[in-house]
């Protein structure tokens, strides 16, 4: 007695084990991948990097006129020639050494890392936050276009009034960087 086991295959067995939906799906898979590969080509790689933070603020002194990096920065490092665009979000929680409130600028800033000064992303998006000895969030959004080099980049703030921040916590963000 013979079963199919021991029959040779065929091409009505083998048409019979596949579905005709199956086989007009296999018949089409190379089609497609020869009109999506050029397409695909055409857009290139995607260069996008992701870079986040986060750490513990130090005490922020009073009564100086320049921003300081209030916890932990990331380095982006653009090639020379080139420019890239840097997005980025961060927040900390700040609070005065004694009752206050007075005004606080924060901001997004980046620095050469060889050191110099410490710049916000864009003088019209820093932000005046009214601060008491209460520890709060204070976050901050902003956008800047860097030139070739390496860069220092994070949460910064500016305290022109005498009352230093020390009721601190962390300080955390991310950047999103990408071609200009």
């Amino acid at each position: 007695m013979t079963n199919e086991r021991d029959m040779p295959m065929t091409t009505g067995h083998r048409r019979a084990r596949f579905p005709r939906a199956l086989r007009v799906a296999l018949a089409v898979i190379p089609l497609a991948g020869a009109l999506a590969g050029p397409a695909a080509a055409d857009y290139g790689r995607p260069e996008r990097l992701y870079l986040r933070w986060s750490g513990a603020v130090p005490a922020l002194a009073g009564n100086v006129n320049a921003y300081v990096f209030a916890g932990p920065t990331v380095t982006v490092t653009v090639p020379a020639g080139q420019t890239r665009r840097v997005r980025g979000s961060a927040t900390a929680a700040l609070g005065l050494a004694s009752a206050g409130p007075q005004l606080v600028h924060v901001g997004l800033c980046y620095q050469s890392s060889g050191g110099g000064t410490i710049n916000t992303f864009s003088l019209a998006s820093h932000i005046y936050y009214g601060m008491d000895a209460v520890r709060r969030q204070f976050g901050i959004n902003d956008t800047v276009v860097l030139s070739g080099g390496s860069w220092n980049v994070g949460y910064c703030v500016k305290n022109l009034n005498p009352i230093d921040i020390t009721n601190t916590d962390k300080s955390a963000g991310y950047l999103v960087v990408t071609p200009d």
